[in-house]
């Protein structure tokens, strides 16, 4: 089901070199919604195949942990010195933790920061499929 999900991003950020398209001037406005609509499922599917292979009260609670955690460091690294802190706990905890636990965090992640600074638009679904 991970490689699914990931399959289904890569094609939505590669669309746009497969087909011609005209410049308009917001180019993701009509369809991110859409984009969305489509990630939370699959955020859903994961989490529902995560708990079956393990996922206890405790590695959930680690996500909202880590989650919270990225979403509060997101305004502060900036891309500083072309270090993003964002990007770097959520490597660490894909690795620790699991491919799908690190899909499952960089979505929750960058949703909770999106929020949190006001970040949110026609982007960000395409930020959450990039950070899972």
């Amino acid at each position: 089901m991970l490689t699914l999900a990931s399959l289904a991003g890569l094609m939505m950020f590669r669309w746009p070199l497969l087909v011609r398209v005209e410049p308009q001037s917001m180019q993701h406005a009509p369809d991110a919604p859409f984009i969305f609509m489509g990630i939370l499922p699959l955020l859903i599917i994961v989490i529902a195949e995560l708990s079956e292979g393990g996922m206890d009260a405790k590695a959930l609670a680690m996500l909202g942990v880590l989650s919270a955690t990225n979403a509060a460091l997101r305004p502060l690294g900036a891309g500083t010195a072309g270090i993003e802190t964002v990007f770097f706990m959520l490597v660490l905890a894909g690795r620790v933790f699991g491919a799908g636990f690190g899909f499952t965090l960089g979505c929750t992640s960058l949703f909770a920061s999106a929020l949190l600074t006001a970040g949110v638009g026609p982007w960000l679904p395409f930020q959450m499929l990039c950070s899972a």
